[in-house]
């Protein structure tokens, strides 16, 4: 916690992220945004998911680069709606973006004008699938390649602490979550081997 407090966490995972972004042979400009839930039986700061029959939990919200790696992640209450969480994740996203217009994939829950007028200020594209709950006869949209986001959220709930919270702060268990994306960035460079 101590580390977490002081930023080095943090600061591992920046440097983790810049040295794998220094070799990348993604695809430049075009990255994905999604949340994942997780229970959090004890943690203070966590919500009451309206998915998961109420029972207290956080999100974790991940920007990840084409080869699946995370960007830019946060923790937010499980009863916060994702879009409420994409303005703060594409702040960090923003520190590293290599191309001016760069296209966001995303699910339905991000489909909306004020979110699109958001990623336009910050040099994004934002491309979110047709959300056929607010726009009937509006033409169905599916971004491709939202897959790669899915499958780095599982590979992230490899580590049991990412998986399931059991700690008390929402800080820590984004401490833990950046723990273990630094730890994917490092394997994908061959630094663990």
């Amino acid at each position: 916690m101590k580390w977490v407090r002081l930023g080095v966490i943090e600061l591992i995972f920046k440097i983790a992220r810049e040295l794998y972004l220094s070799i990348s042979q993604a695809f430049p400009n075009w990255l994905a945004v999604d949340t994942s839930a997780c229970k959090a039986p004890l943690a203070k700061e966590s919500g009451k998911s309206p998915v998961d029959r109420g029972k207290r939990g956080f999100k974790k919200n991940l920007i990840s680069d084409s080869d699946g790696m995370p960007l830019a992640l946060g923790v937010w209450p499980g009863n916060v709606h994702d879009s409420k969480t994409l303005e703060e994740i594409i702040l960090q996203a923003k520190e590293v973006l290599r191309e001016k217009l760069t296209i966001l994939a995303a699910d339905s829950a991000y489909d909306s004008k004020r979110l699109r007028a958001i990623a336009k200020a910050n040099g994004l594209v934002l491309h979110a699938a047709t959300n056929r709950r607010k726009n009937k006869d509006c033409p169905v949209v599916k971004p491709k390649g939202r897959w790669i986001i899915e499958r780095t959220h599982s590979w992230l709930n490899t580590f049991r602490s990412v998986k399931t919270c059991f700690l008390k702060s929402r800080e820590a268990f984004l401490g833990f979550l950046q723990l273990a994306s630094s730890s994917l960035l490092l394997r994908r460079v061959l630094v663990f081997g």
